[in-house]
């Protein structure tokens, strides 16, 4: 009986692994970062400082633009504080580090220093300086990596004075002395509304010596006017009161008005 002959069957192929989800094959950090470069748009400056007059970019707008096109290229961002000082004139000072990296090659750590000033009208510290530098550290940390563009330079001298003005403002904060200053002031009758209110804000907020030089000025320019009225007024009085004279009567004006209010420009301290 002849034997039967068994066909000769191919080897099977090993199916080809399925492709898993992912961002595989991107290439490294820098290649990822070099295509999310070439997609970062202008950030108009949305943000508003009305004490001292000048726009910036917020840490939002940056982060709503940015985050979602790291996430597209599989790239994440780690955050830490790393160290924090506290320095003279309520200021906190937080060293920050950013870690950009992906499922291939090794990533990058930035760090960035971030600074920030909370204190109360009494110059008291506050709470909250450590989460302003953090929050400064990381908007500088994507503004830089990222060269976002705002459309203007700093540096530019053709920019409009009080941006400038504003920027040199910056760099010498409110002294103690002035706090001070401001304090003895605050609620001074002679004082419009409008001073008033800059006092108040500046107590609140803090600012530049600048600034607060400004407010102090005027503020005792207006208090000098109303002693120098109220003098006036007395010396008059005394002398309707001698034999012969009789007293005028006159409107007497309110010394908490200081003028007409009208409409006070927020942009800047209007004096």
């Amino acid at each position: 009986m002849a034997e039967k002959k068994e066909k000769a069957t191919a080897p099977k192929k090993t199916p080809a692994p399925t492709p898993t989800r992912g961002h595989v094959g991107k290439g490294n950090i820098h290649t990822r970062l070099a295509r999310i470069l070439a997609q970062i748009e202008a950030i108009p400056k949305e943000g508003r400082n009305d004490f001292h007059g000048y726009d910036y970019v917020k840490e939002d707008t940056l982060t709503q633009q940015i985050r979602p096109m790291l996430a597209a290229e599989g790239v994440s961002l780690i955050f830490g504080a790393d160290e924090i000082q506290l320095v003279e004139n309520c200021i906190t000072l937080v060293r920050c580090t950013f870690t950009l990296g992906c499922d291939e090659g090794d990533p990058i750590t930035t760090t960035v220093w971030g600074a920030g000033r909370d204190a109360d009208r009494n110059n008291n510290r506050g709470d909250k300086g450590a989460y302003k530098a953090m929050t400064g550290s990381m908007k500088y940390f994507l503004y830089k990596t990222f060269m976002v563009s705002t459309g203007d330079d700093v540096e530019n001298e053709t920019a409009p004075a009080a941006g400038r003005q504003a920027g040199a403002e910056q760099e010498l904060r409110i002294t103690p002395g002035q706090v001070k200053e401001l304090n003895k002031l605050a609620g001074h009758a002679a004082l419009n509304d409008e001073v008033g209110k800059w006092i108040k804000k500046m107590l609140d907020d803090g600012g530049s010596q600048v600034a607060a030089g400004r407010i102090i000025a005027e503020a005792k320019k207006q208090i000098q006017a109303f002693e120098a009225k109220q003098k006036a007024e007395l010396d008059a009085a005394e002398h309707s009161e001698e034999p012969g004279h009789e007293s005028e009567q006159h409107p007497r004006e309110d010394p908490m008005r200081g003028g007409e209010a009208g409409t006070t420009d927020d942009d800047d301290i209007p004096f």
